[in-house]
């Protein structure tokens, strides 16, 4: 795979990983809302309480730190 995007979802650098959160690809990949490739794609889905740290850091400003 190495820098291919799953879903067409790039998160190799942080601008990409912003672009995405932006656009909303982001965390409707995360929660696997409909119409979004799921991610991790064929894994698990992450636990509730993963998702829900990952929503306040995006609405807190996807900070970089």
């Amino acid at each position: 795979k190495g820098n291919a995007a799953s879903g067409g979802i790039k998160l190799d650098t942080y601008d990409n990983l912003l672009f995405n959160v932006n656009n909303g690809k982001f965390f409707g990949s995360l929660n696997w809302d409909y119409g979004y490739v799921k991610m991790p794609y064929n894994q698990k889905k992450f636990d509730t309480c993963s998702i829900k740290k990952i929503k306040n850091w995006i609405d807190n400003g996807a900070k970089n730190n």
